[in-house]
């Protein structure tokens, strides 16, 4: 299944936050997505930049079916937020609803196999000052690791924040993403900076740009076969998300 755009594009719109309007029974979401690149992990997987469009459905203001994820949440106290999923992951040419805006053929990069991966992730905000986020990622399918990750990000002023992530995986994990010699631990660290307007665009459209800063921690996992030195990155990213 060639569907890295459609995973990244989800990824965004989740980072908007789920489905606002709790009095539809369905809620609809539509995606407009522009990528620098796509990385797993901290591991470049295609190396062009791409725009892609994706749907996101949310059933009962409790479930959200988007792209190869289906995931469960629950606001349980004002700001926070627990959720449960599953999705599927795999680093073939990227396909779906995209245009590659440079040629890019599968190479060292794309040697993992098809897997499913499971989630339980905490969510706490605080008005529009701060967030942080916990996941714990279990892998179902092919490498059976697993990998906990860490975000925090706050905001210098309404509308532009900056955070910092961190991914650590066991040994399983990591040399599945990075390659048979990685080995475990600290997988990877990013710092990022971005820009939310709600009801910016037209149609009421939210806009969302974001700029990361990736790197793989140790030498063992940058020099594992699907790295190969290449264990730095600035990615670029632009969100449009629109409620149908």
């Amino acid at each position: 299944m060639k569907n890295i755009v459609l995973f990244i594009v989800i990824s965004f719109i989740s980072f908007n936050g789920h489905a606002q309007n709790s009095s539809k029974k369905v809620q609809v979401d539509l995606g407009l997505f522009y990528s620098q690149k796509s990385l797993y992990r901290g591991a470049l997987i295609w190396d062009s930049p791409m725009l892609g469009a994706g749907p996101r459905f949310t059933f009962f203001n409790a479930i959200t079916l988007a792209g190869p994820g289906l995931t469960f949440f629950k606001e349980f106290l004002p700001g926070q937020t627990l959720s449960l999923g599953l999705s599927y992951f795999d680093d073939n040419e990227p396909g779906g609803p995209f245009i590659f805006f440079k040629d890019e053929t599968v190479d060292f990069k794309n040697k993992r196999g098809a897997t499913i991966d499971s989630f339980l992730s905490y969510e706490f905000k605080f008005k529009w000052m701060f967030a942080t986020k916990l996941e714990f990622h279990q892998d179902l399918k092919r490498n059976k690791g697993q990998y906990l990750y860490y975000e925090f990000s706050t905001n210098l002023i309404p509308f532009v924040g900056v955070g910092f992530a961190a991914g650590l995986g066991d040994k399983k994990n990591n040399q599945y993403v990075y390659g048979p010699d990685g080995s475990g631990g600290l997988g990877h660290v990013d710092y990022f900076v971005s820009h939310f307007r709600k009801g910016f665009l037209p149609w009421g459209g939210n806009l969302l740009l974001k700029y990361t800063r990736v790197t793989i921690s140790k030498d063992s996992n940058s020099n594992a076969d699907f790295i190969r030195g290449i264990d730095s990155h600035d990615q670029f990213n632009i969100g449009a998300f629109w409620a149908l």
